[in-house]
C-alpha cells in the first residue's frame, strides 16, 4: 500500500523514534495474527484496531466484541462534573461504535458492523429512535457531520481493494471522495475548514491540510486514534504514545506548532474536550476528568458499576456539553 510523500513543518516538535507496530503491514498471516493478540491484550487498544486491521484481516462481524453506546445528561455542578439518566442508544447484537454528535446536538451518528459490512446509522434525541444514515456495499467509518456544510458528512470509506480514504457523503449526491490521493485514511477531525487525519503507516502520522487542497504535511509521529476540535481554538488535539500511556498534545493551525498537555489515564487513548482546559478521560471502568492547566490528578465523575459496563473507550460530547456518549461493552 502506498503512502502519501509529505514533507514536515518547522516546530518545536521532536519526532519519537518509537516506532508503533502496524496492523496494515503487508506481512504473513502468521505475523498478523501475532500482532493481533498483542493488541488485544489492552482492551481500549482493540478498539481501535477494528478500522485499522478490518480490510487486511477480513475479521467478520462475529468476531469483534459488542460494543454499545449510552449517554447520559452532562452537568457541571459546583464546578464538579456529574452524570446521569444513562440512554442506551446503540445496542445491536454487534459492534455499535465510533458516535460524533450533530452540530445542534439533536442526533447521534455512529458506525455499526453487520453480516460483515460497516454502515453509517444516526440516534434522535428528540423522538429516541435510530434510523439509518448512509448504507452502500462498501463499509464506512466515523460519521462526522461537517461543520460548515451541515448537510453532508465526512466518512472514511473501506473501498473496493482495501484502499481507506476520506469520502463525504450528503443524502442528496451520495458519495464523493474528498482527498484522492491521501491514504490510508483512518480517522480525521475538521477545525474550521482545515482537516487532521490519522494515516496508517510505519509508523503512524498525523497529516493535515485544507479542504480544497490534494495534499497534505506531517505534523507529527507515533500517534493515536482520537482526534479532537479544541473548543475556541483553531486547534486539534490528538495523542502520542509515550511508554506506556498516550501524551496529549494540540496542535495549532494557526502558527503550526505543538504543545504537550499531559498524559491520559491508564492505557487510555480517548477523551473529549468539556471546555477549553477541561478534559474527560476514562480509565476503563471509570469516567475521569482533570484541569490540564493545572497540575491536577484526573478526578473521578461518576462510578459505573451499577450501570455493569466495562471497556469504556471512545466517547462523544455535544456542542453545547449537556450529553456524553460512552462506547462501552457489556459486564
Amino acid at each position: 500500500m502506498n503512502f502519501i510523500k509529505a514533507s514536515t513543518v518547522s516546530s518545536s516538535t521532536t519526532t519519537r523514534s518509537t516506532t508503533i507496530k502496524s496492523t496494515t503491514t503487508r506481512s504473513t498471516t502468521k505475523a498478523i495474527k501475532k500482532e493481533f493478540g498483542r493488541i488485544c491484550k489492552a482492551s481500549s487498544f482493540l478498539i481501535g484496531f477494528v478500522l485499522i486491521g478490518l480490510s487486511s484481516l477480513k475479521i467478520g462481524a462475529a468476531e469483534l466484541p459488542n460494543h454499545d453506546i449510552v449517554i447520559f445528561d452532562l452537568d457541571n455542578k459546583g464546578n464538579e462534573l456529574t452524570i446521569s439518566n444513562p440512554q442506551i442508544v446503540a445496542a445491536s447484537p454487534d459492534y455499535d461504535n465510533q458516535p460524533s454528535f450533530s452540530v445542534d446536538g439533536s442526533e447521534v451518528y455512529f458506525t455499526r458492523i453487520e453480516s460483515g459490512t460497516a454502515n453509517l446509522w444516526k440516534w434522535s434525541l428528540i423522538s429516541d429512535q435510530e434510523f439509518p444514515l448512509a448504507q452502500s456495499n462498501l463499509s464506512e467509518y466515523s460519521p462526522t457531520q461537517i461543520p460548515f456544510e451541515p448537510t453532508s458528512f465526512s466518512t472514511v470509506r473501506v473501498e473496493q481493494d482495501g484502499t481507506q480514504r476520506l469520502w463525504k457523503y450528503s443524502p442528496q449526491n451520495g458519495f464523493s471522495v474528498i482527498f484522492e490521493s491521501i491514504k490510508p485514511v483512518g480517522y480525521h477531525a475538521w477545525s474550521e475548514k482545515n482537516i487532521a487525519m490519522f494515516v496508517l503507516g510505519e509508523p503512524h502520522t498525523l497529516q493535515v491540510s485544507q479542504l480544497g487542497k490534494q495534499s497534505a504535511t506531517i505534523v507529527d509521529r507515533n500517534i493515536g486514534r482520537c482526534l479532537q476540535k479544541v473548543p475556541g481554538h483553531n486547534q486539534i488535539s490528538y495523542t502520542a504514545f509515550s511508554g506506556e500511556n498516550s501524551l496529549l498534545k494540540v496542535y495549532d493551525f494557526t502558527t503550526q506548532k505543538i504543545s504537550s498537555l499531559k498524559l491520559l489515564p491508564g492505557n487510555s487513548q480517548d477523551y473529549v474536550w468539556y471546555s477549553s482546559d477541561k478534559v474527560i478521560s476514562s480509565d476503563g471502568e471509570r469516567l475521569l476528568v482533570t484541569d490540564i492547566n493545572q497540575h491536577s490528578s484526573w478526578q473521578s465523575v461518576q462510578n459505573l458499576s451499577k450501570l455493569k459496563i466495562k471497556n469504556i473507550s471512545r466517547l462523544a460530547i455535544s456542542p453545547n456539553k449537556d450529553k456524553l456518549a460512552v462506547v462501552f461493552t457489556k459486564s
